[in-house]
C-alpha cells in the first residue's frame, strides 16, 4: 500500500518535471540505476531523471519552510534509492521541521546506519532527542558528532545547553525537595 502511494507521488511529481502533452499517457517506471530513475513515456521513448535533481528540489523545499512538499520529495528519492543515507537524513529534517520528532528520529537511525561516518546526522539526531528532552540520549549522539568532527562548534554548544538542562532538572528536583521538608504547605515537585 505504501510502496503504491510513493509510486502515485512519483509519477506526479515526474509529470511535473517532464512536460507532458495533456493526451499523453502517464509515465511508467523501468529500472533503476545508481542515482537515475528511468521512465517510458510514450512510443518507447524514455526519460531519465537524476536523483541529485530531486534531492535539490526537496532541499529548496526544505529551505523554503515548505516540508510537506520536501518530505514528498524526499519519499521519492527513498522510493527509488532505498539506501541513500542523505535522503533519509534530509526526510528526518523535514519530518523534524513539521514536528514529527520521533519519526525524524528513526530517519536519522537509518541514515546513521547506512553512512556512520556523517556527523551531521548524529547533530541533528541530537537535536531532535533534545527536543523531546531525552538530555543524556542527545549528549551521546553530540559526543559522536565531535568526535567525527572535532571543530563543530554548534554540536559543542548544544552539548553544553543539554549538560545544563540536565543540572538544572537535578537542582530543580532537589531544590523543590527541600523546598517540601522546610514548607508547612504541600508543594508537588516534578
Amino acid at each position: 500500500m505504501l510502496s503504491a502511494r510513493l509510486l502515485l507521488i512519483s509519477l506526479i511529481t515526474l509529470s511535473n518535471l517532464i512536460a507532458l502533452p495533456a493526451h499523453a499517457a502517464r509515465p511508467s517506471f523501468i529500472k533503476q540505476q545508481p542515482f537515475q530513475a528511468i521512465f517510458e513515456i510514450n512510443n518507447n521513448k524514455t526519460v531519465t531523471i537524476a536523483i541529485t535533481q530531486l534531492m535539490k528540489k526537496g532541499a529548496f523545499y526544505y529551505h523554503n519552510k515548505a516540508y510537506d512538499s520536501a518530505l514528498l520529495t524526499f519519499d521519492q528519492v527513498l522510493f527509488y534509492q532505498p539506501k541513500y543515507a542523505k535522503a533519509y537524513h534530509h526526510r528526518a529534517l523535514a519530518k523534524a521541521g513539521l514536528g514529527q520528532l520521533p519519526e525524524a528520529i528513526m530517519d536519522y537511525n537509518i541514515a546513521i546506519a547506512l553512512n556512520p561516518h556523517d556527523g551531521n546526522a548524529f547533530y541533528n539526531r541530537g537535536n531532535a532527542k533534545a527536543k523531546l528532552e531525552l538530555y543524556r540520549d542527545a549528549i551521546a549522539d553530540y559526543d559522536k558528532a565531535i568526535a567525527l568532527n572535532p571543530s563543530d562548534r554548534l554540536a559543542k554548544y548544544n552539548r553544553s545547553m543539554a549538560y545544563e538542562r540536565l543540572v538544572d532538572f537535578a537542582q530543580t528536583n532537589s531544590d523543590c525537595q527541600n523546598s517540601q521538608s522546610l514548607s508547612r504547605q504541600h508543594i508537588t515537585c516534578p
